[in-house]
């Protein structure tokens, strides 16, 4: 019997195990031994590379290429082979574990091949030794052979690709991102349809900054792959967007879009379009003046941009789609929320090329990993559900369907032509985007040219500490339980006997937690929904918060010491509302509600009675933070009726002419209890003192301390005062190993490898 003319082995012997490579089976004896694709993939490794220790890195870059997954995702492949093989943790006799570097495989490995003899089975196959001769036929039990023992025995480790481990991009990043770019952008043009090389990059942002918020999306692609967009607070600068071309090795700040979020780009890259103070906004790709397309009545929930100079807009209402004029209009309805069907809204658009339709999320409850993907044609009263479990779709030319879920994308064949889901969706890319948001939205983005961007879950950190400063700017820390209380918090609330603080912690889920200023401890108060932007009552016993409980973005309260239900405040209205403050005997209370045509609105609610709202203040404007004096006579509220944020007050009754009492720019305004307004001016505490009685006088406004605290969003104070106007309650940005530096990692040619994956299936 001749031996095989391949020299490459087919089988690899060791232990009272056969692992036959042309079949992708192992054998222990004459049964079969069950493993999955991707673990005789990492036993295969580890079995061919016998003697040597492999990194981490190497592994994860040989079994999972062009791909980031989770450390976790290998450790789980070594415990089940560990398993499969017979072995324990403390029992290392196949695969040692190298502290802090990765694994080696330890058993006397043989090297083989097999030759069919007819029925093609393993159980047919004779097994040769590299001498030529037989060492195995239909008898599949051999003892391996251990090269001391044997001068005969030869081991065959396969060529592996050349494999660069990912801290080597990290690292080199700055230096050959723009190489990288240049060569995937022009040197396509001259190849044909040869397909374009993959490559991997990072871009590292500058020490000082820090994407936008994590509910946020935080980056967009160009449809032509060469440029990234981003939000990003720059040291202690309000956030706004930047430009990174791929080529360069700098950002550009877009000058005038402080406080922007939700990017997306024209078709034809000549615009960027983003989410302001209750806005549709937009700025030329170059820079220039921003110009504002339409007020939303809601906060964005995605926005995709057609060919016909049409933007299609999700809201946190409950409604479904809108679609406005990008050169500015009334919006108009686009698609019709099922609530027969358990529909509540309608978010995150994806206009398909030459309009042939729209896909979207319908969402159904808090959970967006149970979410649906529709598709709808334009002119159509009606939507086709696509998929069940996913959240953020985007479509690629290659004719996939790309979407989140649980922090892992997926992708599906799609025809728009026949829209319809045909094959279960394959996972792309596991585990390496933070948890799905409790907006829904992912940290990803697909060039119409197939270079994919996102953000690693592992750099998806912020935190501040709740501190005390005093009127000198020198702050103290506050503790929980003897440590330092580090989370992700927001608009902290002092009760009115300055005993408890309700906060916002803005997790996975965002919720209020009661915060015990003598016991250290800190309770969840609310559960069920997206619950945000907390305000106690003037006795104390109950805290209001914006919540989505049902549908859009209303107002409720319950008791802080469970006597009692949570019940909803205002009225319901598919505008998202904010809360304000309250009169001092409690019988009123002012709020902040969006309206399509008039922005942000303040409204009187009284509490007796039928509850029936009354517009108090209605302009072409955006007014918030409404405050009410102790005394009940006067409201301070900011407003952008000047082109940017001021402070202003005007009598709660009556049409006495309002005053502005900030000079150079103010928000998130607090009225104190004795006789001051105060206000931040970027980094600065603002103090103004105030008299109401008999009539008004206002002083001029003085510095107090300037220093980086978390500023508010423009909705509410992100800070507040004792009652003594002495100490402010505020929140101190921390900062953590994995948030300095986050870098974006950048995928150049990434359809080439999702094609490429499903042709191999």
């Amino acid at each position: 019997m001749a031996t095989p003319a391949s020299n490459a082995p087919q089988v690899l012997l060791f232990g009272p195990f056969r692992l036959d490579v042309n079949q992708r089976l192992l054998f222990r004896g004459a049964e079969e031994v069950p493993l999955t694709p991707k673990v005789f993939d990492t036993l295969l490794v580890l079995v061919e590379h016998h003697g040597r220790v492999l990194d981490k890195d190497y592994l994860m870059r040989t079994l999972w290429p062009n791909s980031f997954v989770e450390e976790g995702s290998l450790a789980r492949n070594i415990s089940l082979l560990r398993k499969t093989l017979g072995e324990s943790p403390d029992d290392q006799k196949y695969i040692q574990t190298i502290p802090r570097r990765g694994y080696r495989f330890l058993a006397p490995v043989e090297a083989a091949w097999t030759e069919e003899l007819g029925s093609g089975s393993s159980e047919g196959d004779a097994v040769f030794h590299p001498s030529g001769r037989v060492l195995q036929e239909r008898a599949p039990d051999v003892a391996a052979l251990s090269p001391a023992s044997d001068p005969e025995v030869r081991v065959f480790p396969q060529a592996a690709a050349p494999v660069v481990p990912w801290r080597l991009f990290r690292y080199a990043a700055l230096a050959g991102l723009a190489g990288l770019a240049l060569g995937g952008f022009w040197g396509a043009r001259f190849v044909g349809k040869r397909p374009a090389q993959v490559m991997h990059a990072a871009i590292v942002l500058p020490a000082d900054e820090q994407l936008g918020a994590t509910l946020d999306v935080p980056i967009v692609l160009s449809p032509d792959g060469r440029h990234l967009i981003y939000a990003a607070r720059k040291g202690s600068e309000l956030p706004r967007l930047y430009v990174r071309s791929l080529d360069r090795l700098e950002s550009r700040p877009l000058v005038g879009t402080e406080r922007a979020n939700h990017p997306f780009i024209s078709p034809d890259g000549e615009w960027v379009g983003f989410f302001s103070g209750g806005s549709l906004k937009k700025i030329p790709f170059g820079g220039g003046a921003v110009m504002t397309i339409t007020p939303t009545g809601g906060d964005l929930r995605g926005a995709a941009w057609t060919e016909d100079n049409t933007i299609i807009f999700g809201t946190n209402s409950s409604a479904g789609l809108f679609e406005v004029s990008a050169d500015g209009g009334v919006p108009e309805p686009l698609t019709t929320v099922a609530y027969d069907e358990g529909e509540t809204n309608h978010r995150w658009p994806e206009v398909l090329p030459g309009r042939q339709g729209v896909l979207f999320v319908v969402s159904t409850s808090r959970e967006f990993d149970n979410a649906r993907i529709a598709f709808q044609r334009f002119g159509d009263a009606r939507h086709t559900v696509l998929l069940h479990g996913g959240t953020f779709p985007q479509y690629l030319p290659t004719g996939h369907l790309v979407f989140s879920r649980a922090g892992s994308l997926l992708a599906v064949p799609f025809d728009p032509k026949r829209p319809e889901i045909q094959s279960l969706p394959v996972p792309v890319l596991e585990g390496m985007l933070r948890p799905t948001s409790p907006i829904g939205a992912a940290d990803f983005t697909i060039s119409s040219t197939g270079t994919l961007a996102y953000v690693p879950r592992q750099l998806q950190r912020t935190a501040s500490s709740l501190v005390w400063v005093n009127r000198e700017g020198v702050a103290s820390e506050l503790t929980v339980a003897g440590r330092r209380n580090i989370g992700d918090f927001s608009t902290p609330r002092l009760s009115p006997d300055g005993q408890l603080v309700a906060v916002q912690s803005n997790g996975e889920n965002r919720d209020i937690w009661i915060y015990s200023l003598s016991r250290e401890t800190m309770v969840r108060l609310t559960t069920d929904g997206i619950n945000s932007l907390p305000l106690w009552t003037p006795d104390g016993s109950r805290v209001v918060y914006q919540s989505t409980k049902a549908a859009g973005s209303n107002l409720y309260w319950q008791p802080v010491h469970g006597r009692g239900p949570e019940e909803r405040l205002t009225p319901g209205s598919p505008g998202t509302q904010y809360p304000g403050s309250f009169t001092s005997d409690g019988r009123l209370f002012l709020y902040s509600e969006i309206h399509p045509q008039t922005k942000r609105d303040l409204l009187l609610l009284p509490l007796d009675g039928e509850r029936k709202p009354a517009i108090f203040l209605q302009t072409p404007y955006d007014e918030t933070t409404p405050r009410v004096s102790p005394d009940g006579r006067y409201v301070a509220y900011v407003s952008d009726e000047s082109g940017h944020n001021e402070v202003y007050v005007q009598p709660l009754r009556g049409s006495a002419a309002k005053l502005r009492i900030s000079a150079n720019g103010g928000s998130e305004v607090v009225w104190g209890h004795h006789g001051e307004i105060f206000y931040r001016a970027d980094n600065s505490m603002m103090a103004v003192p105030v008299r109401t009685y008999p009539t008004l006088e206002i002083g001029r406004p003085r510095r107090l301390f300037e220093d980086i605290y978390l500023a508010g969003s423009g909705r509410s104070a992100n800070y507040d005062v004792t009652p003594d106007g002495n100490r402010f309650l505020m929140l101190k940005p921390v900062e953590l190993p994995t948030s300095a530096s986050a870098p974006i990692h950048v995928v150049l040619h990434w359809s080439e490898d999702l094609k490429a994956r499903f042709l191999a299936q």
